[in-house]
């Protein structure tokens, strides 16, 4: 709580938002009205965009010699008659010719598969990467951004090394933002983003996880992803798109862990 110059209580907005934050998301929104109303979703002209900015599990495997392109081959003329075709077209366009792409481990984030996809990244995003970024400035949030979108990605491929999909999204960071407002925004009345609330001591990893609201959260955000791994389908997708709850929990992790690194609140001793 803040006070004014004659001791009273000041009131605070409930919410707020950086500047920096709803440029992002806008610009996040505007490439996929630009991908979807001149492009057309999937489209040649757009696949070539994807081409250039979507990540490829398997494509990432090739560069890192994970897997070779004959190991991909493979793998894709095991798929049922069903989606063979699909996944033909997907290993012929993304993989095929062995090139990296190793920006694409970060581009991937602002590129969505539907309206609803995008919409709801952007309100999560709204939510839970308005404290952080107000706590640990605009460069700090940006290469956290990035780092987590990294780590997303790479989960993925780490557990799909050879899967010729192509993940979009900003879901892999936006867990990331996630976990890291866990670590210092959960305080005696609850979860909050006031100015106050931003700038607690980031609570140790190990109290985090004795937390009991903490791990409530944490409990039901894993147990939403399981279902999803189970085979939700993804909201504004074609019904050969699924949600990427790998990514979503490599996000997690790495925002769990990594978000002490970019934190310049002194942390409780």
């Amino acid at each position: 709580m803040s006070y004014d110059n004659q001791g009273l209580p000041r009131s605070e907005p409930a919410f707020f938002a950086p500047p920096l934050l709803l440029f992002l998301i806008g610009f996040m929104l505007a490439i996929h009205a630009y991908r979807a109303l001149v492009l057309g979703l999937f489209e040649e002209a757009d696949v070539q965009l994807l081409r250039l900015t979507a990540f490829v599990p398997a494509r990432f495997s090739v560069a890192i010699d994970l897997a070779d392109l004959a190991e991909v081959q493979r793998e894709v003329m095991l798929a049922s008659a069903e989606f063979r075709p699909l996944k033909m077209a997907l290993y012929q366009t993304f993989v095929a010719d062995g090139e990296a792409a190793w920006w694409t481990l970060v581009t991937y984030a602002f590129l969505h598969a539907g309206w609803e996809h995008a919409i709801f990244n952007g309100l999560w995003m709204l939510a839970f990467g308005s404290p952080v970024m107000w706590r640990v400035g605009s460069l700090r949030f940006l290469l956290f951004f990035a780092v987590t979108a990294a780590a997303a990605a790479a989960f993925q491929a780490g557990l799909n090394r050879l899967d010729v999909s192509i993940l979009v999204g900003a879901s892999g960071a936006v867990s990331g933002l996630t976990a890291a407002a866990l670590r210092f925004a959960v305080g005696p009345s609850g979860f909050g983003t006031l100015p106050d609330d931003v700038f607690r001591p980031l609570m140790p990893l190990g109290a985090a996880m004795r937390d009991r609201r903490v791990l409530i959260f944490i409990g039901i955000w894993f147990g939403i992803n399981l279902l999803a791994g189970l085979g939700l389908p993804v909201g504004g997708g074609d019904g050969s798109l699924r949600i990427a709850w790998e990514a979503h929990v490599g996000g997690f992790v790495a925002g769990l862990l990594l978000f002490p690194l970019f934190d310049p609140v002194r942390a409780q001793v």
